[in-house]
């Protein structure tokens, strides 16, 4: 008991603590990396770090990975804003013994025709051509289950960026703690996003993405029926956001969900057939409404 209070407090301790300190950096560079991954985890608002008990979870918290049984895979595609700009979500998760998993991940995303601008003789803007702006990232994540209710994970991740004929790239490191209150349907999660990360570009010109502290909880019933959590992040320069969300099992293959990041409303469903699982997910924006549509597989 004394030990389990110990290692809860250190958790909240650390979590203040980075909290406080990410306001020492400051850059909004790779946005794309903050859209997410998974249906499911974003109808519930994004609040996951305490829950990414899929394969999703090398995105959400690393440390989750541990909570997969065997082998998934996981995909999403989506177009940000009913706009021409495509996002993609591809990953990979294993386990090897019975404390270790690893996950192998992609996003990318890519927006064409993007008009670019200029004089005519009588100094009208007119759109004298047209550009491409590509982002891609992969993560290389490993995760170990040091107790019955403790598991540390990582994410090594590389990035580029192409900015018509401007390329940029670089790398970070996520860190992920996630921890069991013992018998208790109660879980803590911890992550701390792009440490160290910065993107180099061809010009000479370096951005540094912003350090990102999110703290987590997750609550599922004892039927396992409904599950809620609710995450609180910090982002370099920016105010504590709160996401939250909801998750309800109608039947053993039929679930919907709903959550609020930030100001925006979510909602969406699943579906399970098998092995395979389906997911969908609607977010509202002021720039506009999204839908994320995932497919997942067990091996």
């Amino acid at each position: 008991m004394l030990k389990r209070k110990i290692s809860l407090a250190l958790l909240v301790v650390m979590g203040s603590f980075l909290i406080l300190t990410s306001s020492a950096y400051a850059s909004d560079a790779g946005a794309f990396l903050r859209i997410g991954a998974g249906a499911r985890a974003l109808a519930m608002g994004g609040a996951f770090t305490a829950i990414a008990d899929d394969a999703t979870a090398a995105y959400w918290n690393p440390a989750g990975l541990t909570q997969i049984e065997k082998q998934e895979v996981s995909s999403m595609y989506t177009k940000q804003f009913e706009l021409n700009i495509g996002y993609s979500f591809l990953n990979y998760a294993g386990v090897f013994g019975e404390k270790n998993a690893f996950a192998l991940s992609w996003i990318r995303l890519s927006a064409d025709n993007i008009p670019k601008t200029g004089l005519d003789e009588n100094g009208r803007p007119i759109i004298i051509d047209y550009f491409r702006e590509e982002d891609n990232a992969v993560f290389l994540s490993a995760a170990r289950r040091l107790k019955e209710n403790i598991s540390l994970g990582i994410s090594i991740k590389t990035i580029s960026g192409r900015i018509e004929e401007v390329n940029a790239s670089g790398f970070g490191i996520d860190l992920g703690i996630l921890f069991n209150l013992g018998n208790k349907p109660l879980k803590v999660g911890l992550v701390i996003k792009n440490i160290g990360a910065d993107l180099k570009w061809d010009t000479g010109h370096s951005d540094t993405l912003p350090l990102t502290t999110t703290l987590g909880m997750a609550y599922k019933t004892i039927n396992k029926k409904v599950t809620v959590a609710m995450d609180i992040e910090k982002r370099t320069n920016r105010p504590l956001k709160l996401r939250g969300g909801a998750e309800l099992w109608l039947s053993r293959d039929i679930a919907i969900r709903v959550g609020m990041n930030g100001e925006n409303l979510t909602a969406g469903a699943g579906l399970r057939i098998g092995k395979l699982s389906l997911d969908y997910a609607y977010m509202s924006h002021d720039l506009g409404n999204s839908h994320r549509i995932s497919l997942g597989a067990k091996l």
